[in-house]
């Protein structure tokens, strides 16, 4: 138990935004594993992507190349 605050103001102080999801987005992710073959994971991803209007994605990832409407950056320094 005395980790756990540890853990969790490592994690805290990664700077990262963590972003509220709604039932809408877990049922329109539904509709993007469909239209781009994705998995469950991706699939929400992009669905959280369009619902806070956020057109770029960093991943190294291809499976993201065929979603429409969003920017993939690949990072070319890994084999």
């Amino acid at each position: 138990m005395s980790e756990y605050w540890q853990a969790t103001d490592s994690i805290l102080a990664l700077n990262l935004l963590l972003l509220y999801t709604e039932e809408t987005v877990l049922r329109s992710s539904h509709a993007e594993r469909q239209s781009a073959c994705l998995l469950t994971n991706d699939s929400m991803i992009v669905s959280c992507m369009r619902e806070y209007g956020i057109p770029f994605l960093a991943t190294n990832d291809s499976d993201f190349e065929r979603v429409s409407g969003i920017t993939v950056f690949r990072p070319d320094d890994l084999l």
